[in-house]
């Protein structure tokens, strides 16, 4: 049935009557973001926020998650909405399995149809593919890979094909990444994608054909065999901070780790992590935990490590009686610097964690939650906002609380509607320090537009090591989100602790070393590292951080 003038302008993003935009529609946008990891598998996918981001009527997003959900990409779960369709991996064997004939199909015809031109245009690939693997550059590896199968699809002249596989693609997207960022996994493959361009180039389309099920069955063996326990073994193998990105972060503090003791297990002790963030000229820490005060910890950690800062805070979760004015009142009394709004016990979480995405690794505390509910004890999720959009008496209580004492307000797991309410809220009452919480994170993915706002209204938004590490969103995500609000609207911080990740004390530094290879300044990175983390930590009674920017760019 042909789709109507009406269907036409809903896809494109605009209501009917009006004229089509220019591409890409929001249907090619929602998609593309999906294949990016920015919309992770089963995450929900709001009609409005959608249509916030993407400058898109509700009803031209409706159709696109109507089309996605044809695709595949998208499921509909009655009375809750729409979400990011999970892909399991028998079912993405199953898509190889397809895509191992259609692919074979697309490079025999690319054999019978390639030019001298096309033949030196595959090899050159293949020549970028080898230095790659020689420079152990997995991400360009996988990019190169993907123009590969990509130029072969062009070069069959198969539409119909090329089509099918981009469908097929887009739904295995995730398990393909996580295949790809094996480190071994390159120097497999390189020679079965070097047997295909030999034969294309040759112009035999039988062992083109050949060539293509032969990698396609060693990529099922793969998926096969690759599991959470081999990419744990993979974060074993731990990064190396250089000596100049040491130097950068000299003063920080780390304002958000999880350590030992905790009511999990962690990778050590904050007694024990202190002397290693004094030796490497880091100041101090903030002590998280999702279930317990950290006010009367610090302080042991004070005393006991003479001259390093360690400061307290408090998670706004059930365990704590979720917004409990007193319990902040209380929290101060003992040294707390930092307020966490609710992040496990948090409406939006419990949103977001109902299932977890098939293959991912949950957080440690999901564990904890799922045990506490098994056991009849799951707290209710703790409410900030009410249902008329404004913050609940008991969340204005508890921001008078941390104005009074000039404490950190961090607005933990809250979904972006309420971390904009929230802050409107806090600033009326005089708050002065405040963070957005990991923006990136899965259960917010703050939009950019919103990061603008939030900043000029005087937050900093925090860019956490652990969610690109562990494949939350992507490192160049990560990066665009920082240049598009600016890096004096920027603090870095680790989140780390967890055993499997790197240690805690490296984190920082970690990410100066990306930042510079990103071509941030070492201004701008000292700027978001150490002065925009002394300002949350209460250290510094000013914040110092806009005249610098501006001269680091300048240099």
């Amino acid at each position: 049935m042909p789709r109507s003038f009406q269907d036409t302008q809903l896809v494109n993003g605009s209501e009917p009557n009006e004229p089509a935009p220019e591409h890409p529609t929001v249907l090619e946008m929602i998609r593309e973001a999906i294949m990016r990891g920015e919309f992770v598998p089963d995450q929900r996918l709001v009609e409005a926020d959608l249509s916030e981001r993407f400058s898109a009527s509700r009803s031209a997003v409706r159709f696109a998650l109507l089309q996605l959900t044809s695709e595949g990409l998208v499921e509909r779960i009655p009375h809750r909405g729409a979400r990011v369709r999970a892909v399991s991996l028998d079912e993405a064997i199953e898509i190889t399995e397809v895509r191992m004939v259609v692919e074979g199909l697309c490079a025999a015809k690319a054999a019978e149809r390639v030019t001298d031109a096309e033949a030196l245009e595959l090899r050159r690939i293949g020549i970028r593919m080898a230095d790659a693997v020689s420079a152990g550059d997995v991400l360009g590896y996988s990019e190169a890979n993907r123009l590969l199968h990509q130029r072969i699809r062009e070069l069959s002249g198969q539409a119909t094909a090329a089509r099918v596989l981009e469908h097929l693609r887009a739904q295995s997207v995730r398990h393909q990444f996580r295949l790809a960022m094996q480190p071994e996994r390159p120097g497999v493959s390189l020679p079965e994608h070097q047997a295909i361009i030999d034969a294309i180039c040759s112009r035999d389309p039988i062992a083109a054909e050949t060539a293509t099920r032969l990698h396609l069955t060693s990529v099922i063996e793969a998926l096969r065999t690759t599991s959470i326990t081999t990419i744990e073994t993979d974060m074993d193998n731990h990064p190396t901070p250089s000596e100049r990105a040491r130097e950068i972060v000299k003063g920080a503090y780390d304002v958000h780790i999880h350590v030992a003791p905790d009511v999990m297990r962690r990778r050590i002790d904050d007694l024990a992590l202190a002397p290693r963030f004094a030796e490497v000229g880091l100041a101090g820490f903030v002590l998280k935990s999702h279930y317990l005060p950290t006010g009367e910890r610090a302080a042991v950690v004070r005393a006991a490590v003479p001259g390093f800062s360690a400061v307290g805070a408090i998670t706004l979760n059930g365990s704590v009686g979720g917004m409990n004015p007193i319990a902040v009142e209380l929290a101060a009394r003992s040294g707390a610097q930092v307020v966490w709004m609710p992040t496990v016990d948090s409406a939006n979480q419990r949103e977001c964690t109902e299932r977890d995405p098939e293959g991912a690794r949950p957080p440690m505390w999901a564990q904890l939650q799922q045990e506490l509910r098994d056991e009849g004890m799951a707290a209710d999720p703790v409410e900030v906002v009410g249902s008329d959009g404004r913050v609940l008496e008991a969340t204005r209580q508890v921001l008078r609380v941390i104005a009074k004492h000039d404490m950190t307000l961090a607005t933990g797991h809250l979904s972006a509607a309420e971390i904009d309410t929230v802050v409107d809220a806090a600033l009326v009452v005089g708050v002065r320090r405040i963070v957005v919480t990991h923006p990136e994170f899965t259960s917010q993915r703050v939009a950019i537009d919103m990061q603008r706002r939030l900043a000029a209204k005087g937050a900093l938004l925090e860019r956490c090591f652990t969610t690109p590490y562990t494949r939350k969103v992507s490192w160049e995500l990560w990066l665009e989100n920082i240049r598009a609000v600016g890096p004096e609207h920027s603090v870095l911080s680790s989140d780390l602790g967890q055993p499997f990740n790197p240690p805690v004390e490296d984190g920082l530094a970690l990410l100066a070393d990306r930042l510079l290879a990103a071509g941030f300044t070492e201004d701008e990175i000292r700027l978001m590292a150490v002065h925009n983390s002394r300002w949350l930590a209460g250290v510094d009674e000013q914040r110092v951080g806009l005249d610098l920017t501006a001269a680091g760019r300048s240099s």
